[in-house]
């Protein structure tokens, strides 16, 4: 049997430098605390907290003062930060740089008379990051949501950086039809395009696709998505939840990973998948 691993598989970069921001931080002999998951991963948050961080859910929890805290790649509301300010703690800021674009966007779009809408899941950290950026900022997660918004003129646009481009295009094509005035910035991040990409013409090739991250990842279930759409196709988390049924007349096996998948868990299947 053939194994085959996505060329885009493991860390996008941002998630690599939220992480090595993070390791560094408990190697400063300071008392750490990640202020939530700093990626969507469990092992990566196990293993970081072996190291002696602790996970926290606000500024207020962390009770060394001398202590770090580490912001996670989703980035927070700017409150949290300003919270945390006030608090005189140190921060260490891992919000992904393409976030934080998104961010700078929506609080622009508002400063300039815009309501700013984001699309995405509302849900989501990086979401309610940026919608934590806004005083009047809104979240569109389908199409149907577009038309439930109060009546507004003038519209800003922008999408979570993980979301589905097609899914993104038709919420903006509805939002162009609903409001009179609308400006719309594509903040998909050329990262995750790329990873889908690559995991589509991989599907292409193979028999069964699988897909290894954590399932509240949202861009490792949409790529699980897109490749179920071309072949059969199976979520794992780790390599111990493959079941060696799913391989019978199966020549060919590709292999992708969310962007909070690091690359070690990705080789760990391959091995399970090659002794099979």
């Amino acid at each position: 049997m053939k194994v085959i691993i996505a060329d885009s598989a493991g860390f996008c970069w941002g998630v690599e430098r939220a992480v090595r921001m993070a390791i560094e931080a408990t190697e400063t002999g300071k008392r750490v605390y990640l202020l939530g998951e700093v990626i969507h991963n469990s092992e990566v948050i196990r293993d970081l907290e072996r190291r002696g961080a602790v996970l926290v859910s606000s500024p207020d929890q962390v009770d060394d003062r001398e202590g770090l805290l580490v912001i996670r790649a989703h980035g927070v509301p700017k409150k949290v930060k300003e919270r945390a300010k006030e608090l005189g703690i140190t921060v260490v800021d891992g919000t992904c740089p393409f976030v934080e674009r998104v961010q700078q966007l929506a609080e622009g779009f508002e400063i300039s008379g815009r309501v700013p809408i984001i699309v995405g899941k509302a849900g989501h950290p990086e979401v309610q990051g940026v919608l934590g950026h806004t005083r009047s900022g809104v979240v569109v997660e389908k199409v149907e949501d577009v038309d439930m918004l109060p009546e507004m003129r003038k519209v800003g646009v922008v999408s979570q950086t993980t979301w589905n481009r097609e899914e993104f295009r038709m919420i903006c094509r509805r939002i162009e039809e609903r409001f009179e005035d609308v400006v719309v910035k594509d903040t998909i991040c050329p990262t995750t395009r790329a990873r889908i990409e690559g995991a589509r013409r991989l599907a292409m090739d193979v028999d069964l696709m699988i897909v290894i991250g954590d399932r509240s990842s949202s861009n490792t279930t949409h790529l699980a998505e897109e490749c179920s759409r071309i072949t059969r196709t199976y979520l794992v988390g780790k390599a111990d939840e493959i079941d060696p049924s799913w391989l019978h007349g199966v020549e060919s096996v590709g292999i992708t990973g969310g962007a909070s998948t690091p690359r070690w868990m990705i080789e760990e299947v391959a091995r399970k998948l090659e002794r099979i």
